[in-house]
């Protein structure tokens, strides 16, 4: 019983193994894309550096100088040292910004925004007076 559900498996296995091998390198495909499209629009890690407009960010990997002119952001509240979230859409523009002091509790994520009052719903995660 056994040894006929092993033979009819393989038979149904090599029958199918194009169809197979083209899932699996699709699966790959879209796998690598969406990585890529996630490296690309979200930039993360710690504040090495700020100017007037720029902000130098620092991860694991690389580190990135991202242009916020025109930005919906309090570049004054940014200091380095800080951890930082950018968003960006499709043109490079960018939509959303949230920076954290470092300590234990900073983290990204929904729960970053818990007992911080409304400052998530201010452009750049600060309210307008500059405070988070």
């Amino acid at each position: 019983m056994i040894k006929e559900y092993f033979t009819a498996t393989k038979e149904t296995l090599q029958r199918h193994k194009k169809k197979l091998g083209g899932l699996v390198v699709a699966a790959l495909l879209v796998t690598a894309l969406s990585a890529g499209a996630h490296a690309m629009f979200h930039i993360r890690g710690v504040v090495t550096g700020v100017d007037a407009n720029r902000v130098t960010v620092a991860n694991f990997f690389w580190s990135q100088t991202v242009d916020l002119t025109g930005a919906p952001i309090n570049i004054a509240a940014i200091k380095p040292g800080d951890r930082i979230l950018i968003q960006k859409n499709l043109q490079g523009n960018v939509l959303y910004s949230a920076s954290f002091a470092p300590g234990p509790k900073a983290r990204f994520g929904p729960d970053h925004m818990r007992g911080h009052g409304n400052a998530h719903h201010e452009p750049g995660g600060y309210h307008e007076d500059g405070r988070r």
